[in-house]
């Protein structure tokens, strides 16, 4: 099911962009814009996933194939 893929995706963008951040500090500003876009590309997926599974009330929803 797509819900459990972007969940995954966006699960396993936390994990990379913590591990990342855990290492180092980048200084160099082309290693900052990727940290950047890793975060986004996170929260875009996150937010994917909360559109996919909840409605306008925040409550779950089933999608149908």
């Amino acid at each position: 099911m797509i819900e459990a893929e972007l969940k995954a995706l966006s699960d396993l963008s936390e994990e990379v962009l913590m591990a990342w951040l855990a290492v180092e500090s980048p200084s160099d500003r082309r290693r900052q814009q990727a940290l950047a876009l890793l975060a986004d590309a996170g929260m875009l997926l996150f937010n994917a996933h909360q559109n996919l599974t909840l409605d306008d009330e925040g409550k779950p929803v089933t999608l149908k194939p």
